[in-house]
């Protein structure tokens, strides 16, 4: 469990422990739980995309919200390698 908290904590900003003490082990066995968390944040946008759909927002605001939900929940960690990627 200690490693899918890890995980979780890595790839998102929820933060379940005050660890300060990170090591390359911790994030060497939490890689297998990445397809995990992606469920979860997968999950949390859906029921946000669903939230929207249900109270009929147009398109594009809900495109526009979906985008800023996922970097509100992941901290922009993969907007960040993509525009390191465009430097």
């Amino acid at each position: 469990m200690r490693d899918f908290i890890t995980c979780l904590e890595f790839l998102t900003r929820v933060r379940f422990s005050k660890r300060t003490d990170w090591r390359d082990e911790d994030f060497s066995r939490s890689v297998p739980y990445f397809p995990l968390v992606g469920l979860v944040i997968g999950s949390l946008l859906a029921a946000v995309n669903y939230g929207l759909f249900y109270i009929e927002t147009p398109l594009f605001l809900r495109v526009t919200l979906l985008l800023l939900a996922e970097i509100i929940i992941t901290g922009g960690l993969m907007y960040d390698g993509f525009m390191d990627t465009a430097d």
